[in-house]
């Protein structure tokens, strides 16, 4: 008994006392803009072509007010009413004491529960828009196995729910019209970035956004949530789309053509040629002159593997 309620006290109290990174830990798992790319290094760069860098995060306003924050102490006192009864009486005596304790112990329980799920039902309600109940839930899921505050957000989780499977509908919309296709493909060429490193980054930005997705899914059901009926269809979804994503074979592909083609560099990369030109005197005539021209002895098949390359090892 003393263990279960040590473990409820403390996700009360982790839940109730905001903690200072927990806005940065959500911003590092939000997920990005569709139209942004990221390097194969987790650089993103949007379409605009700047990189995009985290935003500044400032102290976390507490969820709730100082009111809801006595619940802590309420729970504390709870257990003191069953600290001094002997558990160990077996008499019947004994046994209506301990179980009259215990019903005292849960109504208090009850009581902060209800006030918790009252104001996480204000918080969601009146919530600016899906990111911020994201949040919420992110917050409080550890509580949802409480039957109060279950009951409470099972709306708000079908919708939600709702707004992943939208947004993973999304990411198969982005990945059907593939990569040669997409606003990414262009951005990447203005980027000078090399097209098989281009289409795995593109391909691992999808598969980030899918985690960040899924990780709300967890957020909304809590832990447990690939046993939940929509938690089973969405990962099952999740894990087939991750397959399909997969750039290994990509990569090998591209190594194996490499190897094949044994590309090499022969002769002097910078050659010095006489060409005769035509050019304008001062007096309005033209002549013919010979002028040095620089030439590069470089394969252009050379200058792209070592931008692939340079990406690959990075």
């Amino acid at each position: 008994f003393r263990h279960q309620h040590e473990q409820l006290r403390q996700v009360i109290v982790r839940v109730l006392r905001p903690a200072r990174s927990a806005q940065a830990d959500k911003t590092k798992d939000t997920p990005a803009e569709s139209n942004d790319l990221s390097n194969i290094n987790g650089v993103v760069v949007s379409e605009s072509g700047g990189k995009i860098l985290p935003k500044a995060v400032g102290k976390e306003q507490p969820l709730l007010d100082a009111s809801d924050a006595n619940a802590i102490e309420e729970v504390n006192l709870a257990y003191e009413i069953v600290k001094e009864i002997d558990c160990l009486d077996v008499t019947k005596e004994g046994s209506e004491v301990w179980e009259a304790a215990v019903k005292r112990y849960d109504e208090r329980i009850d009581r902060v529960e209800t006030r918790i799920a009252a104001r996480l039902r204000d918080l969601l309600g009146t919530a600016k828009n899906a990111n911020e109940m994201f949040r919420y839930f992110s917050r409080f899921n550890a509580l949802f196995v409480r039957p109060h505050i279950r009951g409470a957000i099972r709306e708000y989780q079908t919708q939600l729910i709702q707004r992943v499977k939208d947004d993973i509908e999304a990411l198969h919309a982005k990945f059907r019209i593939q990569y040669t296709s997409s606003k990414a493909y262009h951005m990447t060429k203005l980027r000078d970035l090399p097209p098989v490193a281009g289409s795995i980054i593109w391909a691992r930005q999808i598969e980030r956004q899918l985690n960040a997705y899924l990780r709300r899914v967890e957020d909304v059901l809590g832990k447990g949530w690939e046993h939940h009926r929509e938690g089973q269809l969405l990962k099952a979804d999740g894990d087939s789309f991750k397959a399909k994503l997969n750039t290994n074979e990509l990569f090998e592909d591209w190594s194996r053509k490499v190897q094949q083609k044994q590309i090499s560099v022969s002769g002097r990369i910078f050659n010095i040629e006489p060409i005769r030109a035509k050019v304008a005197t001062k007096e309005g005539e033209t002549q013919t002159i010979t002028v040095l021209k620089l030439k590069v002895n470089f394969q252009l098949e050379v200058i792209t593997l070592a931008k692939e390359v340079s990406l690959y090892i990075e």
